[in-house]
C-alpha cells in the first residue's frame, strides 16, 4: 500500500459485509467468505489495520517509513494526538509528522520522535519562544517544511523530511514495528489446520481435536476425571484461562476457530448447592424469516447456584428441532427459510435440578417495513381549545404494519396529544412539534410543526391549603381553605374551581364532609395571585381529604388533608407532693425552696385529642412590696407537667390553659409558707458610727501597728439570718483579726515584707457580699547620709541616704543641699545635679560645688504619717589643685645589702600643708632603679627604700604625688641610691 508524505486521500475503501469477533488475543473481522482482514481496511468508514493474523492493532505502528496511531477501538486518527501527555500530529492519511508545520495558520515545531516542542527552541542557531498552545510566538518565524489546511491536508511541501530520520514515538508500546509489505486489495489467508486441547482443571489432557482453519468445533460436557461422582460436583463451561478468567463456552456451543486453542473444565462443587426451582421464559410470541428476537429466562430463586440455562428447540416428538427455527446459547432466537408455523423453545437449568420450561413461538414471514411517513394535518391552529386530528400517510403501502404512535417533541405545555388516535389539543399559545413513529420496528418517523394561537391561559396546577396554612380544625369548628391556581395569568373563565371533601379516616370513612365557597371574616390582600376560597365545616374526628378541581379541565386539581380533632371540654388540675401524696384538696408548700409536682388532666380522657397545655401562673397574695409572680416562686413545665418552686411566702394561682380551639383552663391556688427571707443588703460603718459608712470597694490606709474596726448590719430586718460571715483575704498574714458578731477589727501588728501590704475584707449575709480594702503602710524608723567631709571646687560628688527598716523604698528620700544656717557658720554652695538613683532602700545623688565654704546636706523620708530627717556636719569646699610641693630631709641613700632606710616627706598644696587635700592626693612611686625595692605610705608621707643587691652607679627613686582628679598636677621628690663601701676585714694598719 503507498501512502506518500503529503496526501490528502485516505485508505483503500473496499466495504465488506461481514462480522466483527473476538477471543483471548483481540478482535478479528471476518467476511461472508468465511475469510478474515489483514492488513489496511476501510470498514463503515473507519480505517483499521490488521496483523498477518487478522488482529485489530492499537496505538503505534510502522508501516513503510510512516508512522500511524490506532486508537482504542483500532480506528486510524487524523490531525492532533494527545497520547501519554504529549502531542502529537498527523495528515488527512494518519501519517505522523515531523519538522516545521505550518497548521491553520500557526507555526509548530515536532522533534524526530513526532513530539511537539514546548518552552523555547533553537532551529538552525536561530532562537525561537513558544506559546502556552504550542505555536512559536516570536516575532520571526521558521519556515515550515510543510503546510497543512484546518482539515489536515498537505497544501504545500517546501522541505522534505528525511524519512530515516523519525524516530519511534515517544511510549510507544510497541518495541518492534510491524512493517508490512502487502499490497492494496483483498488478502486471502490459504486454508491451515489448527489444534484445539480440551484439558481438565488440572492441566490433564481430556481430547484433542483438528480443525480447519474457519470451521467450528462442537464442545463437550466430559466425564469427572478425578473420580468424584455427579453428586460432588457439576460441569459449568469450558475455558480458555486454568482460573476461569478468558473467554468461556457452553458444553454445546460450537466456536468457530482460527487458531490453536486450549480450553479448560470448570467445575462447581455441589456440597451447599442451591437448585433451581422454577423458570419462565419472557420474549416475543414471534419471530420473522431472517430475523432474531431475544428471548430471556428468569430462574428462580435468584441466588440459586447456578442460573444458566441450556436454549433448545424441541418440535418433533423426539425432542428435535424442526428447522423452522434456531437458536443461540445466549437466547437469541433467529427464524429459518424452511417453513413458517409454531415452534416449541426450551430453557433447562444447567444444574441437577431437571427444571426446564418451554415458550411456543410462531415463524412469520418476514414483515415488509414502512420506508416513509407523512404527516396530514393543519399548519396553525387559532380557535381556542380546539381539537384536530392528525393522520399519517405511510409508504410503501403494502407495509405490512402501518399503525403509528404519536408524540410530542417539543412544546408539549402548548398542546398534548392522544398517542393512538393522533388528536391533538391546543393548550396555549406557541409552536409545538408532533412526531409520528412507525410501530413495526423500522424505526421511520417524522414530525411537523404547528402554530398555536389565540389560546386563553388555562389553569395548569392547583394548590390546597388550610388558610395560613392550617392544618387542624376541632370539631364543629369552621376552616377557611384556600386553592391557588396556577399560573397567576390564568384566564378568569378557567379560574372556577369546584370543591369537594371525604372522611379518609376516622368513624365517618369515606363520607363527604360539608364544604361551601366562601370566606369567613375578611381575608387579606391576595398579592397578585389567583385565589379561590371555601368553607370546611367538619362534625366528626378523622382526616378529610380536601379537593379543588378545575372546572374546565377536571384533570387539572389540588389535594390537601386536614386533620379534625375533637377539643377539650375542660381540664383539671392535681396537685402531688414529692413524697407522692394527693394534696389538691389544700395544696400547699411549708417547707424552705420546697416543690409541688402538678398534673393537667384534659376531659373527656377518651376522646379529646388536646395533648398539651400552656401553663401560668399568678399572684394572689403577695407581702405588700413585691407585686412579680416569678419572684414567689418559679414553674417548670412540660406538656401536662409542671413543677412549681418556692422562693417566698405568698399564695400563687396556677393557670393550664388547652392548647387547641376550645382554650379550656384549670385553676389551682397555692399557698407558700416557710420560706426563708434572705437579705438583701449588708450596710457597713467605720466603728459602728453610720455618719461613717463604708461603701462597696472603700480603701483604708493604715500605719503598721494601727487597728481598724468596721460593724455590719443586715437588712432587711426581718431577714430569717442576719449574721454577717467575714472573711480576711490578701495578705491577711501581714495583720491579725478580731470577730465579734458583726463587728471586724483589723490590727497590723505583724512585720511587712515590703512597705505596703493589702487586705481585702468580705462581708457576706446569705447571697449579698460586700467588699472593701485595708492597705498596710510600714513605718520609716531611720535615715541617714553617707558623704565625703571635703571637696574640690568643680568636681562633683557623690551623698548615699539609706532608709531603715530596709523594706522601705528609697524614692521615699528627699535629699537636699543646706547652705544657710541661722547662725551663717554656712559660706559655701551646691547643688543636686540631675535624677538619683534609687536602689532598695538607698537613694544617691550627684552633687556639684559651686563656690568654696561649707555646706551641709539634709535627707527627709517620708511614708503615710511617718517621716524621719538627717542631716552631715559640715562639708568643706576646696578650692582646686593649681601646684604641688614635696619637701624631704633626706635626699640620698647609701645602702648595705638588705638594709632599708626611711624618708619623712610632706606635700604643700597651693603653697601651704596639704591638710584637707590630702584625701585628693596621690602618693606613688614614679621609678626606682633595680635591685631596689621602694614603697610609699600616702597618709604619713614615709618612703622606705630597700636593697636587694648590687645598684647601679647614679640609681635614684623617683616619688610623685598628684592631683587624684587631675594628673597633670603633680610634684616629684628624687632620692639617690647607691652601694655602702666594703670593707675588707684582713687589712691592718
Amino acid at each position: 500500500m503507498a501512502i506518500t508524505a503529503c496526501i490528502s486521500s485516505t485508505m483503500p475503501v473496499d466495504v465488506y459485509a461481514a462480522t466483527w469477533m473476538n477471543d483471548n488475543m483481540g478482535n478479528y473481522y471476518f467476511y461472508e467468505s468465511n475469510t478474515y482482514a489483514v492488513g489496511w481496511r476501510n470498514i463503515d468508514g473507519t480505517v483499521y489495520y490488521f496483523d498477518a493474523s487478522g488482529v485489530m492493532q492499537k496505538g503505534w505502528i510502522k508501516y513503510g517509513d510512516s508512522w500511524y496511531y490506532l486508537d482504542n477501538n483500532g480506528a486510524l486518527k487524523t490531525g492532533w494526538i494527545n497520547y501519554n501527555g504529549e502531542w502529537y500530529y498527523s495528515n488527512s492519511a494518519g501519517i505522523m509528522q515531523t519538522g516545521i508545520l505550518l497548521i491553520d495558520g500557526q507555526t509548530y515545531y515536532f522533534g524526530n520522535n513526532g513530539v511537539m516542542k514546548k518552552g523555547n527552541v533553537i532551529i538552525n542557531g536561530q532562537f525561537y519562544t513558544i506559546g502556552v498552545n504550542g505555536a512559536i510566538v516570536s516575532n520571526a518565524v521558521p519556515v515550515p517544511d510543510k503546510v497543512f489546511d484546518r482539515n489536515n491536508n498537505c497544501i504545500r511541501e517546501i522541505n522534505s523530511v528525511d524519512s530515516t530520520t523519525i524516530m519511534t514515538p515517544d511510549g510507544s508500546k510497541y518495541d518492534n514495528p510491524i512493517v508490512d509489505q502487502s499490497e492494496d486489495g483483498d488478502y486471502e489467508e490459504p486454508a491451515r489446520k489448527f489444534t484445539v486441547t480440551f484439558r481438565d482443571e488440572n492441566g490433564q489432557e481430556l481430547k484433542t481435536k483438528s480443525i480447519t482453519d474457519g470451521d467450528t468445533v462442537k464442545m463437550y460436557e466430559p466425564d469427572d476425571e478425578n473420580g468424584k461422582g455427579d453428586e460432588d460436583r457439576n460441569f459449568i463451561e469450558w475455558n480458555t484461562k486454568r482460573d476461569g478468567s478468558g473467554k468461556s463456552y457452553d458444553s454445546d456451543e460450537k466456536v468457530k476457530v482460527t487458531k490453536d486453542l486450549t480450553l479448560y473444565a470448570r467445575w462447581e462443587e455441589l456440597e451447599e448447592q442451591t437448585l433451581v426451582s422454577s423458570i419462565s421464559i419472557t420474549g416475543s410470541n414471534e419471530v420473522e424469516i431472517g430475523k432474531t428476537t431475544q428471548l430471556t429466562a428468569e430462574v428462580k430463586p435468584s441466588d440459586a447456584t447456578n442460573t444458566k440455562v441450556k436454549w433448545s428447540i424441541v418440535d418433533n416428538a423426539d425432542g428435535t428441532a424442526s428447522g423452522k427455527a434456531s437458536i443461540d446459547q445466549n437466547g437469541v432466537l433467529t427464524g429459518l427459510e424452511n417453513g413458517l408455523g409454531k415452534i416449541t423453545v426450551k430453557a433447562e437449568a444447567m444444574d441437577k435440578s431437571n427444571v426446564s420450561t418451554t415458550k411456543v413461538i410462531t415463524v412469520v414471514e418476514a414483515k415488509n417495513l414502512i420506508e416513509s411517513i407523512k404527516i396530514n394535518g393543519p399548519d396553525t391552529i387559532s380557535e381556542d381549545g380546539a381539537v384536530v386530528k392528525l393522520t399519517a400517510d405511510v409508504s410503501p403501502e403494502t407495509a405490512s404494519n402501518a399503525n403509528v404512535s404519536w408524540k410530542i417533541t417539543d412544546g408539549s405545555e402548548y398542546a398534548e396529544i392522544d398517542r393512538d388516535t393522533g388528536e391533538l389539543k391546543a393548550l396555549a399559545d406557541g409552536k409545538v412539534t408532533v412526531m409520528a413513529s412507525a410501530k413495526d420496528g423500522s424505526g421511520i418517523s417524522a414530525t411537523k410543526t404547528i402554530n398555536i394561537t389565540g389560546q386563553s391561559v388555562k389553569a395548569t396546577k392547583i394548590q390546597v391549603s388550610g388558610y395560613e396554612n392550617v392544618k387542624t380544625v376541632s370539631t364543629g369548628k369552621k376552616l377557611q381553605m384556600v386553592a391557588r391556581i396556577y399560573p397567576d395569568n390564568v384566564a378568569s373563565a378557567n379560574d372556577e374551581v369546584e370543591w369537594s371533601a371525604v372522611y379518609t379516616s376516622g368513624e365517618k370513612i369515606g363520607e363527604q364532609v360539608s364544604i361551601n365557597e366562601g370566606t369567613i371574616g375578611v381575608i387579606g390582600d391576595a398579592a397578585g395571585q389567583r385565589l379561590k376560597y371555601a368553607v370546611l365545616n367538619p362534625e366528626y374526628r378523622g382526616k378529610v381529604e380536601v379537593t379543588a378541581r378545575s372546572k374546565n379541565d377536571s384533570s387539572i386539581l389540588g389535594k390537601t388533608t386536614i386533620t379534625v380533632v375533637k377539643d377539650a371540654e375542660s381540664v383539671d388540675i392535681k396537685a402531688i407532693d414529692t413524697s407522692g401524696n394527693d394534696i389538691t384538696n389544700k395544696p400547699e408548700i411549708t417547707t424552705n425552696a420546697g416543690k409541688l409536682n402538678l398534673k393537667a388532666v384534659l376531659n373527656p380522657s377518651d376522646t379529646t385529642d388536646t395533648s398539651s397545655v400552656k401553663w401560668s401562673m399568678e399572684l394572689v397574695n403577695d407581702d405588700g412590696e413585691d407585686t412579680e409572680a416569678s419572684n414567689y416562686a418559679t414553674l417548670t413545665a412540660s406538656e401536662t407537667s409542671a413543677v412549681i418552686a418556692a422562693k417566698k411566702n405568698g399564695e400563687i394561682k396556677v393557670i393550664a390553659t388547652a392548647n387547641d380551639s376550645s382554650k379550656a383552663i384549670g385553676e389551682i391556688t397555692i399557698k407558700i409558707d416557710g420560706q426563708k427571707i434572705y437579705a438583701k443588703e449588708i450596710s457597713l460603718y467605720q466603728d459602728g458610727d453610720e455618719s461613717k459608712p463604708v461603701k462597696e470597694g472603700y480603701e483604708f490606709n493604715i500605719q503598721k501597728g494601727a487597728s481598724i474596726t468596721v460593724e455590719g448590719k443586715v437588712g432587711p430586718d426581718n431577714a430569717t439570718n442576719k449574721n454577717i460571715e467575714w472573711s480576711v483575704l490578701g495578705a491577711k498574714d501581714y495583720v491579725t483579726s478580731k470577730i465579734d458578731g458583726n463587728k471586724l477589727t483589723i490590727t497590723a501588728n505583724k512585720d511587712l515584707s515590703s512597705e505596703m501590704a493589702a487586705v481585702r475584707i468580705k462581708a457576706v449575709a446569705d447571697n449579698i457580699i460586700k467588699e472593701f480594702k485595708i492597705n498596710v503602710y510600714e513605718n520609716i524608723q531611720g535615715v541617714n547620709i553617707s558623704t565625703p567631709s571635703a571637696v574640690v571646687l568643680g568636681q562633683d560628688f557623690k551623698a548615699t541616704s539609706t532608709l531603715f527598716p530596709v523594706n522601705v523604698n528609697g524614692d521615699k528620700i528627699k535629699l537636699s543641699v543646706v547652705t544657710k544656717m541661722d547662725d551663717g557658720s554656712l559660706t559655701g554652695s551646691a547643688f543636686i545635679n540631675g535624677e538619683v538613683e534609687v536602689s532598695r532602700n538607698t537613694t544617691t545623688a550627684t552633687i556639684t560645688p559651686v563656690n568654696t565654704g561649707t555646706i551641709k546636706l539634709k535627707a527627709v523620708a517620708t511614708l503615710n504619717d511617718s517621716e524621719q530627717t538627717y542631716t552631715t556636719g559640715e562639708i568643706n569646699i576646696l578650692n582646686p589643685i593649681d601646684n604641688i610641693i614635696i619637701e624631704g630631709t633626706n635626699n640620698s641613700f647609701t645602702l648595705e645589702n638588705g638594709q632599708t632606710r626611711n624618708a619623712n616627706l610632706t606635700a604643700k598644696v597651693n603653697g601651704a600643708p596639704a591638710g584637707g587635700y590630702s584625701s585628693f592626693l596621690k602618693w606613688e612611686i614614679k621609678s626606682q632603679p633595680s635591685n631596689v625595692i621602694a614603697k610609699v605610705d600616702g597618709n604619713t608621707g614615709i618612703v622606705s627604700v630597700t636593697r636587694t643587691g648590687d645598684i647601679a652607679v647614679g640609681s635614684q627613686v623617683i616619688v610623685r604625688v598628684s592631683a587624684n582628679y587631675d594628673s597633670t598636677k603633680y610634684s616629684e621628690f628624687i632620692i639617690g641610691v647607691s652601694n655602702a663601701p666594703v670593707v675588707d676585714s684582713t687589712a691592718t694598719s
